[in-house]
């Protein structure tokens, strides 16, 4: 006697729960990053659908393995759904990392599989912004631009362009590099996000100082040598010009700070440099005083970019416009002694009294003879001293004065018996 016992063999397909699609014995299967599929048996390989998943009648929990082959890229494990009386056994693949991982299934001595790639989702950029939209710079300085892309979840990268007259530091951080020509330049930088481009506006200029000089303005070109009285201050301001300059061309603190440059002067003991302000602290420079005779650079840097200019100090000239003799005229008889003075004006004036000769003498034929000598008051010459000595026959003699501002005054020396 015999009975017939009826079998179904279905193979190992795969289905993935939300597409109901198929996932094929050695194919791959591509997950953005962070998610999730859930894949269940079933026993047909296209339109899945509930009713022909395998159930746990015929497949238990405990009947199958699932396996992946690098956990740092993607996790299993099982899973199960429950529709009135029955249940449904399958396996879950989730996203962690970026890369590949194959998926073995086992029931048994039988085992499918499939690859995951695991890839950052791919979310393009609509929009883009960059902020400031303009930025101007000072050879030297460093300044940022920030970029805002549309949507917030974009997975396009901010490109940032570089730039002859910029070094890119990363992330719209740039620096502005030194310009090889006498001249400011303005450009525009591409900025990119995906198929986004947005412009940004850039202004460099060179580190110009222009001299606040009798309310107007004197470019001091870099490297050239500068003329100073000794107690005099020069004060400086940065310039967007090297001529003609106004006000309007001077740089604000809004493109250069103060904490954004140094000056230093190379010996101390001739000029004295600080930081200067002005305008209500709109405007920032630097001053130079002259303190001592001599020689003295002046350098000012930005960043890496320096210019320097050349200082000489001078004692203050203050020219003679006067010279008064007193008296004008002298008589003698002879052996007398007697004293002339000269007094310059202005009382301040650096120009020394020069004396024509400090010791005068003239023989007329064995007659007439002087003798005189300096007078000094603090090492300053104020004034001649004559004498008479001898004379047979009565000369008058001229002496001149002379002031190295050009003045000349003359006195009248005569002998009597």
């Amino acid at each position: 006697m015999s009975a017939k016992a009826g079998v179904t063999v279905y193979p190992m397909w795969f289905v993935e729960s939300v597409s109901d699609k198929l996932v094929p014995d050695g194919s791959t299967y591509e997950l953005d990053k962070n998610k999730k599929i859930a894949c269940f048996f079933s026993k047909q390989k296209f339109s899945a659908t509930r009713k022909v998943l395998i159930h746990n009648g015929i497949l238990l929990e405990g009947d199958f393995t699932v396996t992946s082959s690098n956990n740092s890229v993607a996790t299993v494990k099982k899973e199960s759904f429950q529709t009135a009386s029955l249940v449904y056994n399958g396996f879950s693949v989730s996203a962690l990392n970026v890369g590949s991982s194959t998926i073995t299934v086992k029931i048994g001595n039988v085992s499918r599989s499939f690859n995951v790639t695991v890839v950052e989702k791919t979310v393009p950029a609509t929009g883009l912004d960059v902020t400031p939209r303009n930025l101007t710079f000072v050879e030297g300085q460093t300044k940022s631009f920030s970029a805002a892309v549309t949507p917030s979840n974009s997975t396009d990268n901010v490109v940032w362009p570089n730039s002859s007259y910029l070094t890119s530091n990363g992330g719209g951080t740039y620096t502005a590099n030194k310009l090889g020509f006498d001249n400011y330049v303005g450009f525009d930088l591409d900025v990119k996000a995906g198929s986004v481009t947005k412009k940004a506006g850039v202004m460099v200029y060179p580190m110009w100082f222009a001299r606040l000089y009798n309310n107007m303005y004197e470019f001091v070109p870099n490297g050239s040598t500068y003329k100073l009285d000794k107690n005099i201050m020069m004060i400086c301001y940065f310039s967007k010009r090297n001529f003609s300059i106004t006000d309007n061309d001077i740089i604000d603190n809004r493109i250069l700070p103060k904490g954004d440059f140094t000056v230093t002067s190379s010996n101390n003991s001739v000029a004295t440099v600080r930081k200067e302000t002005m305008g209500n602290g709109e405007w920032n420079g630097f001053s130079v005083f002259a303190s001592n005779a001599g020689r003295s650079t002046i350098t000012v840097k930005i960043g890496n970019v320096s210019r320097s200019f050349k200082v000489t100090v001078t004692d203050k000239t203050v020219p003679a416009t006067g010279l008064t003799l007193t008296p004008e005229r002298l008589e003698f008889v002879e052996g007398q002694t007697k004293s002339i003075r000269a007094t310059v004006t202005p009382s301040n004036s650096t120009d020394e009294v020069v004396w024509s000769n400090h010791f005068l003498f003239e023989n007329k034929g064995g007659g007439l003879a002087l003798s005189a000598r300096v007078v000094t008051y603090e090492y300053k010459y104020v004034g001649i001293e004559i004498e008479a000595l001898q004379d047979n026959g009565g000369e008058f003699l001229s002496v001149g004065i002379d002031g190295s501002g050009g003045l000349k005054k003359s006195f009248y020396v005569s002998l009597k018996k």
